[in-house]
């Protein structure tokens, strides 16, 4: 391919340039940007000027002095036969999304609802209806290790009854560990028992997701931050108390003249001295003490960590990681 720059002083000089393809002996030798090619070659048109026709010893070629400029790329560009032709994705996912409720292939019924605990142990009828899930030991054995513990496969005309969640959540839940998603309008809505259904029977992913829209739509005040608080913690949810953690830091005068902090867990003392150093800090911070649990997560995702769990846990990882 040859592309022409003609010189503006006259019509009797032109720049070609010639780019190459592929070179496998050459293909480290990095990309060479459209804008430093540019700036490369207002610079030979430059020296170019310095020998215009009738300069001695300077042979032009029917009036122009050539340059070429070789180009290589850093992979072999792809056959278009592969790249035009249709290629089906693996389908995996897909074909578990499709067992989901297939009792034919299930090896575990589990029986929800119908009855809950009391606060002193004690079993009672729910007011709400049962429902019948059928599932698969490895797909829970995967997603919902918990869960799994408590569904061991064998004789499915006695399911396992599991009590103090409602039918619908845990159709939510199981369907996600199926590889199926729930909708914005059911995770804003049933952010929290979400959150203690995942965080019960181990969907680590789930619980996360649902914490974060729990975040968005929670207001925080004065009357229910207690509350919060001391929920976050009980689900290891760090998001959700770091946000809560910030309402008392930005109204702390509020806070401490209308409620008392005396029954807040001892752990918590971190988190406050964290949302306090934040302020003092800002978000940017590398150091791991006042890093945001989002960044946190994100690093530990990216080494392969286990990204649940409190701040103090999180950091600890990280450390013991780094």
């Amino acid at each position: 391919m040859a592309l022409e720059d003609e010189l503006p002083h006259d019509d009797t000089m032109t720049v070609r340039v010639e780019v190459g393809t592929y070179h496998p002996n050459k293909a480290s030798m990095g990309r060479l940007g459209l804008q430093g090619t540019v700036a490369n070659f207002k610079q030979h048109i430059a020296l170019a000027e310095c020998f215009r026709v009738g300069r001695p010893g300077i042979e032009l070629v029917d009036g122009a002095l050539i340059f070429k400029v070789v180009m290589y790329a850093d992979h072999p560009p792809q056959s278009a036969s592969v790249a035009d032709e249709f290629i089906p994705t693996n389908p995996f996912l897909g074909n578990v999304l499709k067992e989901y409720g297939n009792e034919e292939t299930s090896d575990v019924t589990i029986e929800v609802g119908g009855e809950e605990e009391t606060d002193d142990g004690r079993r009672k009828r729910a007011r709400t209806d049962s429902a019948t899930f059928h599932a698969h030991q490895f797909v829970l054995r995967c997603n919902a290790p918990t869960l799994a513990e408590m569904c061991k496969p064998g004789d499915e005309s006695t399911p396992i009854r599991i009590g103090n969640v409602s039918p619908e959540t845990f159709r939510h839940l199981l369907h996600y560990c199926y590889g199926g998603t729930i909708s914005d309008e059911d995770l804003q809505e049933n952010a929290r028992e979400i959150i203690d259904a995942a965080d019960r029977f181990g969907v680590t992913n789930l619980k996360l997701e649902a914490e974060t829209y729990l975040v968005q739509k929670e207001t925080f005040t004065v009357e229910n931050i207690l509350d919060n608080l001391l929920y976050a913690d009980s689900k290891n949810c760090a998001l959700l108390l770091e946000k809560a953690m910030d309402f008392v830091v930005e109204n702390r005068d509020d806070v401490l003249a209308n409620i008392s902090l005396d029954n807040l867990p001892s752990t918590m003392m971190m988190d406050l001295l964290t949302a306090v150093g934040s302020v003092k800090k800002g978000d940017s911070s590398d150091d791991y003490t006042y890093m945001r649990v989002d960044e946190l997560r994100k690093q530990l995702h990216e080494k392969g960590l286990c990204f649940d769990g409190s701040r103090k846990a999180m950091i600890a990882l990280l450390k013991e990681n780094s």
